[in-house]
C-alpha cells in the first residue's frame, strides 16, 4: 500500500511559481498551483488571475482547462480523495487474517502521512459540495477480504460480510483515527451495532451533502470566477 503521495501535491512543492518543469501537462501544473494556494491562502484567497500567475500560464489557459473556479476546485477534492485511497499490496494475499493485520497498519500510517492532505479535501467538499470521500481503503478490496475470511471460517459467529464490511469501513476512516489519536476510542468496543450506527450516519451525511450541492445553498461565490 502507498504512502500518501499526491502528485499534484508534489508538483506543487517542488516546481517553483513561474517555472515550469519540462514535460509537466499543463493542467496537472495549475491543479498543483491551485493546491499550494488552496494551502497558503485558501479557497476564497485567490483570483484566476492569481492562479495563471502561480502556475506560470496565460489567464485564458487557466480558462481552457476549467470553465471556472468551482469547476477547478472541484476536480482539485477529486484528485485529492483519489490521492487517499490506498492501493491493495499486501504480501500475505494467501492469508487473509495476515493481510488484515497489514492492511491495519498500513492504515494508520497513511493516515498520519496524510494529515494536511484531508484537511484540504474538507475544505474543498465544504466549499464546492462535492461528494469526494476520504476513504481509506477501496471498498472492493475490503469485500475481497472479508469474503477470504468468512471462506476460512474465520469471521465471528453471528457476523454477516455486509457487518464485517461495514465495521472495517469504520474503522479505517479518517474520522476513526483522529479518534484513535486523540484516545478517545482507547476502551472502544465497538461490535456490529455499532458500525451499523457509524456506517447509516455516514451515508446520511453524504445524503445532505448532495442535496445541498444540488440544492440553492452552495455557498458564497468564490472570488475571481
Amino acid at each position: 500500500m502507498r504512502k500518501c503521495s499526491q502528485t499534484v501535491r508534489q508538483d506543487a512543492t517542488s516546481v517553483e511559481p513561474n517555472a515550469p518543469r519540462a514535460g509537466e501537462g499543463t493542467r496537472t501544473r495549475i491543479l498543483g498551483a491551485a493546491s499550494r494556494l488552496m494551502r497558503e491562502r485558501g479557497a476564497h484567497g485567490f483570483s484566476m488571475d492569481v492562479l495563471a500567475k502561480e502556475a506560470g500560464v496565460a489567464r485564458a489557459t487557466v480558462y481552457e482547462h476549467f470553465r471556472s473556479k468551482h469547476a477547478l476546485l472541484d476536480e482539485l477534492a477529486s484528485s485529492t480523495s483519489r490521492s487517499l485511497t490506498l492501493e491493495r499490496n499486501s504480501k500475505n494475499s494467501a492469508d487473509p487474517l495476515a493481510a488484515l493485520r497489514d492492511m491495519l497498519g498500513a492504515v494508520c500510517r497513511h493516515w498520519a502521512d496524510c494529515d494536511e492532505a484531508v484537511r484540504e479535501l474538507r475544505t474543498l467538499v465544504a466549499v464546492t459540495g462535492s461528494s469526494a470521500s476520504a476513504d481509506g481503503i477501496d471498498p472492493t478490496y475490503l469485500r475481497g477480504l472479508v469474503e477470504a475470511i468468512a471462506a476460512s471460517g474465520q469471521l465471528r459467529p453471528r457476523w454477516s460480510v455486509d457487518d464485517a464490511v461495514d465495521a472495517l469501513a469504520v474503522l479505517t476512516s479518517h474520522p476513526t483515527y483522529e479518534r484513535i489519536a486523540a484516545g478517545e476510542l482507547a476502551n472502544a468496543g465497538a461490535g456490529r451495532d455499532a458500525a451499523r450506527q457509524a456506517r447509516r450516519r455516514h451515508h446520511l451525511a453524504g445524503d445532505h451533502a448532495g442535496h445541498d450541492a444540488r440544492g440553492s445553498s452552495r455557498g458564497p461565490p468564490l472570488s475571481g470566477e
